[in-house]
Order: structure tokens, then sequence, then C-alpha cells
């Protein structure tokens, strides 16, 4: 749902950023049904954004999808087509660490990148320290019709933000080219107002930065994407002119055919709707009680039964995995406590459990065998 949708017609040519990133798609095997969603899903949220801030105002939208279902590769699939469409500066909002902000500026950039239309430029962690003359913006190419795209990737970080602004808004000649495009990945977090407006409260001051950031009057065009799966903070929050609330457009992300989330885990209340898939396991009372009481010291570490057989399962699904192609890292999430030095516990009774795994792997092998049949005989590849 949104206001001021227009048509949009995607680039065909090869030497596009979307094709380029949709032939990358096709190369890390994403499925064509997969493919298909993330194109149209992406059309539509291109379909509210402006290129003329004089004509339409600032742009504000919210994207939410599901936990884990393609979010990031929406963002690109954006970020792509509206490349193609002459946005010339790219910023995306990401978490607080750095080495997840860095592995997200190179996933993006080596998705948008290649032998194409557009020279692409990541700008990493931009300042007006900065003493080569490449990476002042004045000497940017922002020209309508340039073939050059800005991507910087900024930490939800004081230091960073303040930086970003004044380094970006630094030469009025360069800001009155700039066609901004905002993406705030897990907006829910640190971008929301947590003050009290009622009270006359200032912002935040995360919130107020982003706020600095967007609100730029002299901008050619600006657009600001939140994109989170709990949006509740999103839209219950200010609605002011200035504000984040997204004013123009929600988008809800369609699930991937290949997906599985918590309706396909649990079902829905009415069974004969929506099935759960036969694929979660109850944890025994008692093996909960020696976990806890092993992370409170107060028994000997011996890794519960249940523990074990997650462990083979995941090593079991693994090997399947590699054994049909698929190249990616995995990884299994054991999720026991929210103290930090309990699961340091739990994580050495891992690390022992695959030293023993390592140390008899005949008989480990023939257990294996036993929980795959085990487990087959429930849940086979044609249901």
């Amino acid at each position: 749902i949104g206001k001021n949708q227009q048509k949009i017609k995607l680039a065909t040519d090869s030497g596009s950023s979307w094709k380029i990133y949709e032939k990358k798609l096709i190369e890390q095997k994403w499925t064509p049904d997969s493919i298909n969603t993330i194109r149209e899903s992406s059309k539509e949220v291109l379909s509210y954004l402006n290129d003329d801030r004089e004509i339409y105002g600032t742009t504000k939208g919210l994207v939410l999808g599901n936990v884990q279902s393609g979010k990031t590769a929406n963002m690109a699939g954006v970020i792509s087509m509206a490349a193609d469409q002459g946005y010339n500066f790219f910023i995306v909002l990401t978490g607080t660490i750095e080495n997840l902000r860095k592995q997200t500026s190179d996933r993006l950039f080596n998705d948008l990148n290649g032998s194409g239309n557009l020279n692409w430029q990541t700008i990493e962690n931009p300042s007006l320290r900065a003493t080569n003359a490449e990476r002042s913006i004045s000497n940017f190419n922002l020209a309508e019709g340039d073939r050059h795209r800005y991507l910087s990737v900024c930490l939800k970080n004081k230091t960073r933000l303040t930086n970003l602004v004044k380094w970006l808004y630094s030469d009025p000649n360069k800001t009155r080219q700039l066609k901004i495009l905002v993406i705030d990945d897990e907006a829910d977090q640190a971008s929301i107002n947590t003050n009290n407006i009622a009270e006359d409260e200032e912002a935040t001051v995360i919130n107020g930065l982003i706020k600095e950031l967007v609100n730029n009057d002299s901008v050619k065009a600006m657009n600001y994407i939140a994109y989170t799966a709990t949006p509740y903070a999103n839209i219950l929050n200010e609605s002011s002119r200035e504000s984040l609330y997204p004013k123009d457009f929600i988008v809800v992300l369609p699930q991937s055919p290949d997906y599985i989330g918590p309706t396909e885990m649990f079902g829905t209340s009415e069974p004969e709707q929506y099935p759960k898939i036969d694929i979660t396991r109850e944890i025994p009372n008692d093996d909960v009680e020696k976990i806890r009481k092993i992370q409170a010291g107060k028994l000997h570490p011996v890794i519960p039964n249940s523990l074990k057989k997650a462990i083979d399962w995941f090593i079991l699904s693994l090997a399947s995995m590699r054994t049909l192609g698929y190249q990616k890292p995995v990884s299994m999430l054991i999720h026991t406590s929210f103290k930090i030095n309990e699961h340091v516990v739990i994580s050495s009774l891992v690390e022992q459990y695959l030293k023993e795994i390592r140390s008899k792997p005949e008989s480990y092998l023939q257990n294996l065998k036993i929980l795959f049949s085990d487990e087959s005989i429930d849940l086979s590849r044609s249901e």
C-alpha cells in the first residue's frame, strides 16, 4: 500500500545492474521462482520511490519481511534497479558491529558490481578528515546521465553517522545533484526515537542523526526505506513531518517458495488450513534441568542426549546439503541462555562432544545411520 506509485520498466540489457545481479543469483543456484519473487518485490518497492524531491518531497517507506526470508536479497534488487533508473548514491544503515558492516558492504558490492553499464564504488567510513582527493565528494561524478554509482554501508554509530552527514553535504553543488536511496536495515534497532516527545524531549542520538541525513531539502531526490521483520515500533512511533514514519508506503515481502518459517514449523491454529511440517522435536524436561544445573555449576558438565542428537542431525543435514552441491557456510544455533558466561560452558561441552566424535568415527557413523533411518520414517522428501 502506498501513494505516488509509478509504473516501472526494468532495464533488460545484460549490462544493467539488475541483469548483472539477476545473473549472479542464477550462478548462486537461486531457484527461478525465488528469483522471480525478488524481481517482482524489488520492482514494487522501486515503484514507490521518487527521483525528484521538488515534486514529491522526501519519500519514506517501510518494507516488512519475515526473519531470514531474503530481505538482503530484496535490498540488493531494489538498489540495482534504482541504479539503472538514475539514482546515484546509496546508503545502507546497518547494526553496530564493524565486521558485520564490512560483510554487508562486500556482499552488496559483489552483488551489484560487474562488467556493465555502471561504475560502482564503495565509500568506506567517509569523513572530512580524509586527505586523499578521491575521497572528497567534490570530485564525485554525480551529474545527470553519469555512469558512476556510489555505495556506503554505515554503522548506526554516533561518530560514523555524524561523519557521514557532514561529508555527504559538504559541497552544496554536489548536494543538489544527489539522488539518494537510504536503506535502514533492521530499522527497529537503534533507529527509533524512544524518548518522550509529549514532554518535548530531544530525539535519541541515532534517530536524530538519521533524520538529519534524510531531511535535507537541497538534494535532488531523497528516499528512506526501513527494512524490518518486526515493524511495530516503526509504525507506532512519532509521525511528524521530520520523523522516519513510513508516510508514503508499506510493502510486505512475499515468502519465497523455499522459505521455511514459524508457520511451516508449527502450523496454524487450524491444522487443516496449514498443518505443520514434522521437523520440531521436544526437549525432555530432565535435559532442560540438566542444562540449567550445568550452566549454574551445580552439576558435572556432561552433554545431554537431546543436545547430542540435535548436533548429530545437524551433521547429517550438512552432509546431505554438501552432497547435493550446496557450498555456502551453514551454522547451527544453540541458545540455552541469555548470559554470555553460560554460553561459554555449553560451548565447551559441544567442543568436547565433537572431539569424541572424531576419536571414534566408525561407531559414530553407525549412530548416524540409525538416526537417519529413524527420522526418515516420519519425514521423506516427497512430503
